[in-house]
């Protein structure tokens, strides 16, 4: 059950993180060319501080969401790209089949049959679409898992260690609605880092926000905080659409910049020094721009298995509507090395983007982005990475690829279904630790059609290139609502290995629709048959009976409206007046909200709500637990 509430909230006096400062660093950028790019001149980006913020209460996870209406993805050549969905979705529609006939399997593939472990709801929502999942996974066990607009960290077998809303975890009340969240575990440092941006109500300069965590425990230990401008070349441009690799000693994040109008300006990347992120010091770093080739979505590769990488790093873009070429690119150095950049073009099968895709009981369709690059790492002289493209029959595909760096040249592969389309792919390497010379990867993704609700599935590909079966990872319990006839499917979804298993194992992070017609996100662990669940590294095996997630969720969410930024607090009351649970005390934003809780703790009964201001302006709404 949902209410809509309007609040009068009295304004608070925000102390700002050193923001005229900050922009002052962007004035006096120099650029100059090294080899097929620009390159700035060193851009010092200092630590705003450290931010520790305490989980949420997790029994009871309440949260308290900025909400915004949900906008189309912004793209390039957006007429092209128009005339090719509709061509796709006719033709799939005219063809359309109500079997589940995988297409791309190879009967002698040796490519492994998944099987399911751990698997849990993660992150609750605010209804935002899309979610954009992700997920890394340490060594140790410790699982970080990311979407719009909440930050979790679980152990290996589901048990839920923190849990907030991104705007809670920032602690940054200049940052309203932080969205676009990636996580990454840096094997080289044993830490994580953790990047989201700001979006801004008038499509404005934004910021890019990067977290490096202090140590290796992610729920407890701490991390570094950094402010990166969404228009350092002071162009009047917002970022958006960001990818994220590290290597030995940089963390590279691309990002496509965006004009007031909506219009493409260019891709970027950042180049930083890692060192300077974990001990918390200024961060060394360095802008790319004017890349040739003019690339929209550059996708920045890790290695794949954890080992060393660098210097420098690979990078590759694919054309966003259709192409018959790779755009590759080489940064040969370190940031503190006068590192360059090459570029190579890189031919390939020919690729179009897809249509968007029919969902079971509604004529709302989900909207696939288009044909740029979603995930990939490197290994062994290969470039692993996938993307979405159209099959012959117009349904949405998976095109996996490995892209041979050194003969520069790249081989690819569609796996597609009747009648089914498959949306935003993540690949991870999918071999036990120790295992160097073996190709064979683990691919997640989204899966819908007229004839069912959007699910999650998993494919694995053999070393020989070869898929094999796919498995359902979580079925959809119900269609997803959009307004104006369509819905955002996605932006991208998670898949990680953890690179010293004994056994070969992934994490997938993504979502699927549920009963209430909004998107949920779910997390699973992927592996072999006979693979000891999800036992942490410092544990002993034991017999026992999991519930997952634990604790268990059943979330009651209201939703409200705030007129001005200021504080509020949440109370939940029973009947004779006295006090169940004190559920939240902070900040809230101006414009549309939402506050949940688990309301699995509560007994059968009736009970209230309270939501108070700062200048006791109160909100009163009932709710019935049966």
């Amino acid at each position: 059950m949902k209410t809509k509430i309007l609040l009068l909230l009295v304004p608070a006096l925000v102390a700002g993180f050193l923001a005229s400062a900050q922009e002052e660093i962007y004035k006096n950028i120099q650029m100059h060319r090294a080899g097929d790019a620009l390159l700035s001149s060193e851009i010092k980006i200092p630590c705003m501080g450290t931010v520790n913020t305490p989980t949420a209460d997790l029994k009871w996870i309440p949260g308290l969401s900025h909400k915004f209406m949900e906008s189309d993805p912004e793209e390039t050549n957006k007429e092209e790209l128009e005339k090719i969905r509709a061509e796709a979705y006719r033709k799939k529609m005219s063809q359309q089949s109500t079997t589940d006939e995988e297409r791309g399997v190879n009967p002698s593939s040796q490519a492994v049959t998944p099987n399911l472990g751990v698997n849990y709801i993660a992150n609750k929502s605010n209804g935002w679409s899309p979610l954009d999942n992700h997920v890394a996974i340490s060594n140790k066990g410790m699982i970080v898992t990311v979407a719009n607009d909440t930050f979790e960290v679980d152990d290996s077998l589901g048990n839920n260690l923190y849990y907030n809303t991104l705007n809670t975890f920032i602690n940054d009340n200049t940052i309203p609605n932080a969205c676009d969240p990636n996580i990454l575990y840096d094997p080289a440092a044993d830490r994580f880092i953790f990047y989201c941006q700001e979006v801004t109500s008038s499509g404005g300069p934004n910021h890019m926000m990067v977290f490096f965590s202090k140590t290796n425990n992610p729920a407890t230990g701490g991390w570094n905080y950094f402010k990166l401008s969404g228009n350092p070349l002071n162009d009047g441009s917002d970022a958006d659409y960001p990818k994220l690799a590290v290597t030995d000693k940089d963390l590279f994040i691309s990002s496509n910049l965006f004009g007031s109008s909506g219009s493409f300006n260019q891709a970027i990347v950042w180049q930083i020094q890692k060192s300077t992120g974990y001990s918390g010091g200024t961060l060394n770093s360095k802008l790319w721009s004017g890349l040739t080739g003019s690339p929209f979505t550059v996708l920045p590769v890790s290695e794949g298995q954890g080992k060393a990488y660098g210097p420098g790093c690979w990078m590759l873009a694919t054309n966003s509507s259709s192409g018959t070429a790779i755009d590759l690119y080489q940064i040969t150095n370190d940031v503190t090395s006068s590192p360059t950049m090459n570029h190579y073009s890189v031919t390939t099968t020919s690729y179009s983007a897809a249509g968007n895709t029919a969902q079971k009981g509604t004529s709302t369709q989900l909207k696939i982005t288009d044909a740029r690059a979603l995930s990939g790492f490197y290994l062994n002289g290969l470039i692993h990475f996938t993307f979405n493209s159209q099959d012959a029959s117009g349904n949405t595909a998976i095109n996996y690829n490995r892209l041979d760096v050194n003969a520069k040249t790249n081989t690819s592969k569609l796996f597609s279904a009747s009648g089914i389309d498959f949306g935003y792919p993540a690949v991870a390497s999918y071999t036990a630790a120790g295992v160097l010379n073996d190709n064979s990867v683990m691919i997640g993704y989204a899966a819908c059609s007229s004839t069912m609700y959007p699910e999650m599935r998993v494919v694995s590909c053999d070393n020989g290139m070869n898929f094999g079966t796919a498995i359902t990872v979580k079925t959809g319990a119900g269609y997803v609502s959009g307004s104006s006839g369509t819905s955002r499917w996605g932006d991208y979804s998670g898949m990680c290995r953890r690179h010293n298993s004994p056994q070969a194992c992934c994490w997938m992070s993504g979502s699927y629709g549920n009963s209430s017609n909004t998107w949920e996100a779910y997390v699973a662990q992927i592996h072999d048959a006979g693979f000891a669940l999800g036992v942490p590294s410092d544990t002993k095996p034991q017999l026992s009976m999991k519930t997952y997630p634990n604790p268990v969720r059943d979330i009651f969410s209201v939703d409200f409206s705030a007129i001005q930024d200021g504080k509020i607090d949440v109370t939940l009351y029973n009947m004779e007046g006295q006090v169940v649970k004190a559920l939240y005390n902070g900040y809230c934003h101006q414009g549309e909200n939402t506050f949940w809780f688990n309301q699995s703790n509560l007994s059968a009964g009736t009970y209230e709500l309270i939501i108070r201001t700062s200048d006791n302006q109160l909100l009163h709404q009932k709710l019935v637990v049966l």
